[in-house]
């Protein structure tokens, strides 16, 4: 029994698998929004003090300017945003990720952040194996990832977020798709991996 119990663990799905926060890690994306097309670069930081416990950053920058820093932490099977801020960690860590056998659901209601200030977050989640999938010319197991989430008020500046992802085993986001909702006004949104670069011992 033992012995089986083991073998069902070793291979039980990671999040940390789906979600790579090896410092030095970089992931290239090609971002259309509306009818504008950039390209992010998001790298992994090294490892700091959140609450006082470990967490790790991940710094989002375009054209060499770092414009956004979030931490994360992967506790078990989920993936947890811990901190906007280092100094000012979340009440409440918010479940982006959760990585298991089957289908999963869950729902959050908590704080995130919006234009640099706190606000009301209220998320429904669900993530599924979606078997395997061609990711910069390798096939690699993947998890969907839907989210349908409220950020701020009720009114005409709280924005209703829909989105779909697709995280590659090994490699993390490769593909968002959605769209955000504020009043009468709808955005459409997309992210692409097209560069990928592993981190650790060279």
């Amino acid at each position: 029994m033992i012995t089986i119990l083991l073998a069902a663990s070793i291979l039980a799905p990671s999040a940390a698998d789906y979600f790579p926060l090896v410092p030095g890690t970089k992931w290239h994306y090609e971002e259309h929004v509306g009818k504008g097309v950039t390209i992010h670069l998001d790298e992994v930081l090294e490892p700091v003090d959140v609450g006082g416990h470990p967490a790790t950053p991940i710094a989002s920058s375009l054209n060499g300017h770092v414009y956004d820093t979030v931490y994360y932490r992967v506790v078990d099977d989920t993936v947890m945003l811990v901190a906007y801020d280092a100094k000012k960690p979340l009440e409440l860590p918010v479940p982006i990720l959760k990585v298991g056998d089957g289908r999963i659901r869950w729902e959050h209601v908590g704080e995130t952040q919006l234009a640099n200030e706190p606000a009301a977050l209220s998320m429904k989640c669900e993530s599924a194996p979606k078997g395997e999938r061609e990711v910069l010319g390798r096939r690699v197991p993947v998890i969907e990832l839907k989210v349908d989430a409220s950020v701020g008020g009720s009114d005409m500046t709280g924005i209703r977020n829909r989105q779909t992802a697709i995280y590659a085993k090994g490699i993390g986001l490769v593909e968002l798709k959605g769209e955000g909702t504020v009043g009468p006004r709808t955005t459409k949104f997309e992210r692409k991996l097209v560069k990928f670069e592993p981190g650790g011992a060279s």
